[in-house]
């Protein structure tokens, strides 16, 4: 079912849901800060090297339930029902996914954690699709599950130091989340009905799960290769470089958000693009500024493990950060059209631009050389979408 554009609403009550939205994630943001200012100092090395490879598995698998669920209703090509299903035949395949990711690494807490991973995933479909008509309502209810995760963690970690404190956080939000679905959802989850309309949207839906896939591979690849062939510390040093921009990502998510909410109206005008320009130039410097924390004295007292990163290294993913921010707004206008062929096309261009790069540096030994990787296959696909997208604007009549 494909949904209609809604009428334009003022461009006050824009401005309003833009910075509720803006808020909204940033708190999810602080979320994400906070588990790594809690985490890291108490669990030992090797627990939290465990922790990141799960929650990195987590944040590869919540991309695949945006791009089969919430982004597709907000570009206008799927019902709020018909992305609600969606999102829940992903939950439940991450749900088996992040427990068997625990059992791998051999800890029960990690497997029974990844039993939270379901209410989170739809609620973070509610918080996405509801998100942009009213950001406001969602606020305190994040609010408070932050709270209580925070609360929870620090008061078990007075008694336990161990990966079961992260069962603890993980363990709270999902219960949390799990109410606020239940009081918030509209309609019965049938898991019939949800598999025979992911079926039927298989041919426009496959381009974007295969798109979500590629774009991640990369640095997972290359991160893969560091903890092989890196000396000892490197492979945790990319991993956190990459927990460190956390807030970056979640940010940008909320960006493209606003984007595919535009393109799917048929509202993306030139001063959009202009505004997207300056978003993305601002996402740039806070990466910056993020990745120049490990160099103060104060943030070594805080997170001991994450080392100051050379200047190559910095590059690599504030370049692979901003390029992906960048992206989106050709990719949303290409999706919203339809035309998600040239989306896949491009991706997987990109991905064997990463790979030439990967071969270039081989042996991959440092996280220097995982940030270039990723930032070149990134890069890669922002020129060759941006291509596409401007061509087929220029043929419009």
């Amino acid at each position: 079912m494909v949904t209609q554009p809604s009428p334009a609403p003022p461009e006050r009550t824009l401005r309003s849901r833009a910075i509720g939205v803006l808020t909204l994630q940033a708190l999810v943001s602080v979320s994400s800060l906070l588990q790594i200012l809690v985490f890291t100092p108490i669990l030992r090395a090797g627990d939290f090297d465990a922790y990141a490879v799960w929650i990195t598995t987590l944040l590869f698998i919540a991309g695949l339930a945006q791009a089969a669920g919430g982004e597709r209703v907000l570009v206008g090509r799927r019902s709020y029902v018909e992305g609600r299903g969606a999102t829940l035949v992903v939950a439940i395949a991450a749900t088996v996914v992040l427990v068997a990711t625990g059992v791998v690494l051999w800890s029960p807490a990690l497997a029974l954690a990844g039993l939270s991973v379901a209410p989170l995933l739809l609620w973070d479909y509610e918080r996405l699709v509801r998100g942009q008509p009213d950001p406001w309502s969602l606020l305190w209810r994040d609010g408070a599950v932050l709270v209580l995760q925070l609360g929870c963690t620090l008061t078990a970690a007075q008694f336990h130091t161990s990966l079961w404190l992260v069962l603890v956080w993980w363990g709270t939000g999902g219960l949390a989340w799990w109410l606020l679905v239940g009081r918030m959802a509209e309609g019965r989850l049938r898991l019939g009905a949800a598999l025979t309309d992911l079926r039927g949207d298989l041919p426009e839906n496959w381009p974007l799960l295969a798109d979500t896939v590629l774009a991640g591979a990369p640095l997972l690849i290359a991160l893969s290769l560091l903890h092989s062939y890196g000396a000892d510390g490197e492979a945790s040093q990319a991993r956190l470089c990459v927990s460190l921009l956390a807030p970056i990502t979640i940010l940008a998510l909320t960006a493209r958000r606003l984007v595919f909410a535009r393109a799917g109206q048929g509202r993306m005008t030139a001063r959009v693009v202009r505004l997207w320009i300056v978003v993305v130039l601002l996402v740039c410097l806070l990466a910056v500024a993020l990745l120049s924390l490990p160099r103060a004295s104060w943030f070594q007292g805080v997170v001991p493990l994450l080392q100051p990163l050379s200047l190559v290294a910095m590059t690599g993913f504030v370049l692979d950060r901003s390029a992906r921010l960048a992206a989106t707004l050709p990719g949303s206008m290409l999706r919203a059209g339809g035309r998600t062929g040239p989306v896949v096309v491009s991706r997987a261009l990109s991905l064997l631009v990463g790979l030439v790069v990967l071969a270039l540096l081989w042996p991959i030994s440092s996280a220097a050389s995982a940030g270039l990787v990723a930032g070149a296959a990134s890069a890669a696909f922002l020129v060759m979408a941006t291509a596409v997208a401007w061509r087929g604007v220029r043929g419009q009549p």
